[in-house]
């Protein structure tokens, strides 16, 4: 194989690996944003939200937060009773 061949191959290569990884990254962010929206669609069911609140639930990127905070807004019988739990 010639050089330009192997530039040209590793190019590839590497290029389908950032596509690869885009693709997982994307995928998380996807699931991040969906769970957010669910804890504050539990939320919104027990009344207003604050845009506070809002804002500290989708800045959160750690999936196992948000899976926790989802099962915490399911059975918190407040907003307020949701936010100290989730301070504590």
């Amino acid at each position: 194989m010639r050089l330009w061949e192997e530039f040209l191959q590793e190019r590839r290569l590497g290029r389908e690996e950032g596509l690869h990884e885009g693709r997982i990254a994307g995928e998380l962010e996807g699931e991040q944003k969906a769970q957010a929206e669910t804890v504050i669609s539990f939320l919104e069911d027990l009344g207003k939200v604050s845009d506070t609140l809002k804002e500290k639930i989708t800045s959160q990127k750690d999936l196992a937060i948000l899976k926790d905070w989802t099962k915490k807004a399911a059975r918190s019988e407040s907003i307020v009773a949701f936010e100290k739990e989730i301070l504590s």
